[in-house]
């Protein structure tokens, strides 16, 4: 008789809530089924159903709340003998026991028909990766586990099937901000709403197996968790197979919604589908959602990162530029712009040198810095966009390592400026109020943005706020005002440009509303209507959408491929973004050209005519707005658009404005409905609950949800047709705020009512 051991079940209960990738969300507290046999769930390099736990315990083992269901048959040679259930992992070829029941025996004596055992709730302990540490490194045990009856005499019964679990571990609830402070003594944070999203874990965590273990990692854990996730950037880079991500050495625009005082990072395009360039905002931004990952018991960031914005920066010394290490040592990070010049010039050359030796500066720069000693000795900077390369020869035999926070900020300048060239910043703070400063490094600490809502005084915050790849207008009105893009007389040099004032001296064509049309837009702007605006006459053909929601936001982005040229040459996507008002896409549009580290200057190139009441035009880029609306037209490949491509480009937004033109005007315009179909006001606790829309048929197929307190009650989504699922974990109030969108028109509407659980 041959044994047998099945798996038919692995059920657990997170204690954090995590928002998988499909938006639904893990709820704490509440069993749920994670692996069944003959279910696929390969969900990108985890699983469908990830969960989180609590790792509040310093002990030695750990014993999560994980239980499996099956059953084992165990032959006559088994009678008497002790054994296990072990879970291993394959990691980098090695065989690895992650998991381990209590030790059962088997009877003294089996029947020839084998002695059969149910499996019902069996529990598992491992090792914890920090034990007798008291620190928060956050971890995760992620792949198939094989799993196998094993004998202390190693008789081994081995399960047919893997199963794929993605388990992590972090010592808080995920951090819930605030983006926003009423004075300078309120601490700020990202905000993922209670929420882990399980791409930051996907892509920081570290394995259980590579925590280290070591009797002085309490006092040092935070310099390892900084090398450890700007080790993870660089690598996601460099080197560079396919140009999966290169700094963008033409225009250096972000490609992942920041801009020099940051904004709402779009992690998922970073992990799901990488765009082919970037700049220094991208890299501060992805790095700050690592830094703000390893949390206090509080769930504040444990190495309060802060995000530090200069102009202007300077030339830099040669190193190795992010996604360019193929290419040898970099001291001219725009050597592709027009006309093209080498990527390392003589150290004497400067913009006014002829080509090919022209050499460009950094117009300005971010970077973040981070307090990695508990003692609380200063802040140390780290970045990735240039990194130290040490040695000589070209390239230099040595790696390159980016800033890994041991360098304060003088030092940090030191490795990477280069002062001899001239034209750098200084390392002063910029102090907006009394006693003014006219430094060039803007902090939270010191440069207060102009805030134009309650309460006056107010401090929004700099770097990265969110991880949604959205701009809502309760975001925009807090950054409205940036640092200048030209330079100001003396006498006003404290003075800052409002949205207007910047979108103009960057260039941008303004039309009187009157000519262009400033009404709320009621003309459909569809999937189906956007592309057969974008294929007319074109050899672009459409690939998907991507829509997303935030409060007085939608969001669509559709994607084109040109089939008549190689790799992603020609390739185009048109964003729009709808808002409640004609007054948030101006801020909108300023935000967007905050994204960009070379100057305005450098970088814009003319339209034969205005689009629309604002329109702007960069190497790459098209922005115009339309009522209520801004729309971008944005080449894809790092390789800037041929002008052929430009043109093309062109005729599509003037067709795209042309469409809205016909409706923007119109006395009335469609908006979905806001009115619930039953108004819930008092939930159970420790049960779910829906929230309808009614009028569904007007809907996009993507609605959002969030809680003020998540942790009383949690949407647990995901959200669609204007219905949303939520579930109270305890006793209390929370304001839910729910956001959809017209199904045509895209038009969002938000609205929140108060639910207390009891």
């Amino acid at each position: 008789m041959a044994d047998v051991f099945l798996i038919t079940e692995i059920v657990a209960t997170p204690q954090l809530a995590t928002q998988r990738s499909d938006n639904s969300v893990s709820i704490p507290g509440t069993e749920e089924s994670i692996w069944r046999p003959g279910t696929n769930y390969k969900d990108g390099t985890g699983s469908k159903c990830p969960i989180t736990y609590k790792s509040a315990s310093v002990d030695a083992k750990l014993s999560p709340d994980l239980k499996m269901k099956g059953s084992i048959l165990l032959s006559k040679k088994w009678a008497g003998k002790s054994f296990v259930i072990r879970g291993s992992l394959d990691v980098g070829g090695t065989k690895s026991i992650i998991f381990s029941s209590a030790e059962r025996t088997a009877p003294p004596t089996i029947p020839d028909t084998g002695y059969p055992i149910v499996i019902d709730g069996q529990t598992f302990s491992f090792d914890n990766p920090t034990s007798g540490h008291v620190c928060p490194v956050p971890y995760h045990i992620v792949g198939d586990l094989a799993w196998a009856v094993v004998s202390t005499t190693s008789d081994e019964i081995k399960c047919p099937t893997t199963t794929l679990l993605e388990l992590n571990w972090a010592i808080a609830t995920a951090p819930k901000g605030p983006n926003f402070v009423p004075n300078k003594t309120g601490k700020l944070g990202v905000d993922f709403e209670g929420m882990y999203p399980i791409r930051v874990f996907r892509f920081f965590l570290p394995l259980n197996l590579e925590v280290p273990q070591s009797s002085d990692f309490t006092a040092r854990y935070k310099k390892w968790w900084t090398g450890w996730i700007m080790e993870k950037i660089w690598n996601y880079g460099n080197p560079n197979p396919g140009n999966k991500l290169q700094y963008d050495t033409t225009s250096g625009g972000s490609s992942y919604n920041m801009g020099h005082c940051g904004g709402s990072f779009d992690l998922k395009t970073w992990v799901d589908n990488p765009k082919p360039f970037l700049n220094c905002y991208d890299l501060a931004g992805i790095s700050q959602l690592g830094c703000c990952i390893l949390v206090e018991t509080d769930s504040s960031d444990a190495l309060q990162s802060l995000w530090v914005f200069q102009y202007p920066y300077g030339y830099i010394l040669k190193g190795a530029l992010y996604g360019w290490v193929a290419k040898g040592l970099c001291n001219n990070p725009f050597w592709q712009s027009s006309p093209t010049t080498n990527i390392l010039v003589d150290p004497g050359s400067t913009q006014n040198s002829p080509p090919p030796n022209t050499r460009h500066p950094f117009g300005n720069h971010a970077w973040l810095e981070v307090v990695t000693e508990n003692d609380l000795v200063g802040r140390k900077a780290i970045d990735a966009t240039v990194a130290n390369w040490p040695g000589s020869g070209n390239p230099p035999p040595n790696p390159p390592y980016p800033e890994l926070g041991t360098r304060n900020r003088g030092e940090y300048q030191d490795a990477h400026v280069d002062k001899a060239a001239g034209g750098y910043g200084n390392l002063d703070p910029n102090i907006s109020t009394a006693p003014h400063s006219l430094g060039n490094c803007y902090l939270n600490d010191t440069y207060l943005l102009k805030y134009t809502g309650p309460p006056p005084g107010g401090m929004p915050r700099l770097g990265v706020y969110s991880a949604t790849g959205t701009m809502p207008p309760i975001r925009l009105n807090s950054t409205v005002v940036l640092p200048p893009v030209v330079p100001t007389p003396p006498r006003i040099s404290q003075r800052r440009l409002d949205a207007m004032e910047f979108i103009t001296a960057a260039g941008g064509q303004v039309q009187p509303i009157s000519d262009a049309g400033g009404g709320i837009n009621d003309a459909p702007l569809t999937e189906a209507v956007i592309t057969g605006l974008v294929s007319q006459d074109t050899n672009l053909r459409y690939q998907g959408a991507d829509l997303r929601l935030a409060p007085g936001l939608a969001q669509a982005e559709y994607m084109f491929k040109d089939t008549a040229q190689q790799g992603d040459k020609g390739d185009l996507s048109v964003t729009v973004r709808v808002f409640e008002n004609t007054e948030d896409p101006v801020g909108a549009l300023a935000a967007a050209l905050s994204g960009f580290e070379r100057d305005l200057a450098d970088i814009t190139r003319p339209l034969p005519q205005p689009i629309g009441s604002h329109s702007i035009a960069t190497t790459r880029n098209i922005y115009f707005i339309r009522g209520n609306v801004l729309v971008l037209l944005a080449f894809q490949a790092l390789e800037l658009p041929s002008t052929d491509d430009f043109s093309n480009a062109i005729m599509i937004a003037l067709r795209i404005e042309s469409h809205m033109a016909q409706s923007t005007d119109a006395p009335a315009f469609r908006s979905p409905s806001t009115d619930l179909s039953e108004l819930v006001r008092t939930v159970k606790v420790g049960e779910p609950f829906k929230l309808k829309c009614s009028g569904s048929d007007d809907f996009a197929a993507v609605a959002v949800c969030s809680s003020s307190d998540p942790e009383t009650i949690l949407p647990t989504g995901p959200a669609d047709s204007g219905a949303f699922t939520l579930y109270a974990l305890k006793k209390g109030t929370a304001d839910i705020t729910f956001t959809v969108a017209h199904s045509d028109t895209l038009y969002p509407q938000s609205r929140t009512i108060s639910i207390t659980a009891e």
